[in-house]
C-alpha cells in the first residue's frame, strides 16, 4: 500500500511540474525596426514584409509614450525613443513609422509615463487621421500594457 501510495505521488509530481512550463504568447512580438520603411516613400503599395501579414493580428510592441501625446487617458502616440519632442512636429520629414497610435477601451484608462513599456493589442494600417488631426500609418487597439525597467 505504501509502494503504491509513493508511485501516485510521483506521478502526480510529474503531471503538476509538466503543466507549470510557461506558455507560449499568443501574439506576434514586433519592433520598430521591423515596421519601418526608412530610406523609402511610406504607401500602403510599399509595406514591409513583417506588416503584411500583421494587419488585423494581435502584436506587442516596445516603445515610449510620447509627451505630445492628445491629452485623453485612452489613447497616446507610441514611439521608439523617449521624448520630449512632438512626433509629428518635424514637418514634412515625419517618420510615420516611429510612430503608433495606442487606443485602449475608455473603461481601461492608464496614466502617462516615461518608462519604456509594451502594448499588446490588435494592429492595424493604412493611413488614419486622429481626433487631434494627426494622420498615422499604424495603430494598436490596445488590450494590455506593462511598465518595463529601463
Amino acid at each position: 500500500m505504501k509502494r503504491l501510495s509513493l508511485i501516485l505521488i510521483i506521478i502526480l509530481i510529474f503531471g503538476l511540474t509538466a503543466c507549470s512550463s510557461e506558455e507560449e504568447p499568443d501574439y506576434n512580438m514586433i519592433s520598430f525596426d521591423d515596421i519601418s520603411f526608412r530610406n523609402s516613400e511610406i504607401t500602403e503599395d510599399n509595406l514591409p514584409e513583417k506588416v503584411n501579414v500583421l494587419d488585423d493580428e494581435l502584436v506587442a510592441i516596445e516603445g515610449y509614450m510620447s509627451p505630445a501625446s492628445p491629452f485623453r487617458a485612452d489613447y497616446f502616440y507610441l514611439i521608439d525613443v523617449p521624448s520630449e519632442v512632438c512626433p509629428f512636429c518635424a514637418g514634412e520629414e515625419v517618420d510615420y513609422d516611429n510612430v503608433i497610435q495606442v487606443y485602449f477601451p475608455e473603461d481601461r484608462p492608464f496614466r502617462f509615463t516615461y518608462n519604456k513599456i509594451k502594448v499588446v493589442g490588435d494592429f492595424e494600417v493604412g493611413f488614419k487621421t486622429d481626433d487631434a488631426g494627426h494622420t498615422g500609418f499604424y495603430r494598436i487597439y490596445g488590450e494590455e500594457m506593462q511598465r518595463l525597467e529601463d
